[in-house]
């Protein structure tokens, strides 16, 4: 018997592939060699230390993002595109904390879509409660967690 592939939503507090952020893209490519459906939802910038803080009256505005190989950094698109030669997929970046970009991923953007969250992986530290009390990482998953 054959299971349908994975629907991961992939998020962090890092941002996109830089040198704050450059583990999320061995992560997407290490989740779609499996044969899952990944999906990318990012905060456009880095988000550290904002613990599950909600974005509520804010106009949270977004973009496209095209990783390419071989370190995942890519151009920035407000309108969808077709791929271009190099590019490994279409993320979201969103203007927006962690917790936003996880809320808005699964209610708004891909609703009924997601079977799992995964946030990070991460550039810092989240041990310990002081750290999981504030980190961003931590604050996306618990939104994926409570979202159900």
């Amino acid at each position: 018997m054959h299971n349908p592939p994975q629907r991961v939503l992939i998020t962090n507090d890092d941002g996109p592939p830089s040198k704050d952020s450059p583990y999320v893209f061995g992560l997407y490519k290490a989740l779609k060699e499996l044969g899952w459906n990944v999906i990318v939802v990012l905060p456009s910038s880095q988000k550290s230390w904002i613990g599950k803080a909600f974005q509520i009256h804010e106009v949270i505005t977004g973009r496209y993002y095209y990783p390419c190989e071989p370190d995942g950094m890519g151009e920035t698109s407000e309108s969808r595109r077709p791929l271009k030669e190099g590019e490994v997929g279409e993320w979201i970046l969103l203007d927006a904390t962690p917790a936003t970009c996880t809320n808005i991923a699964l209610h708004n953007l891909f609703p009924g879509q997601i079977d799992l969250v995964l946030s990070g992986p991460n550039y810092g530290r989240n041990t310990s409660a002081a750290f999981a009390l504030s980190s961003g990482t931590v604050g996306a998953a618990m939104s994926g967690a409570l979202s159900r």
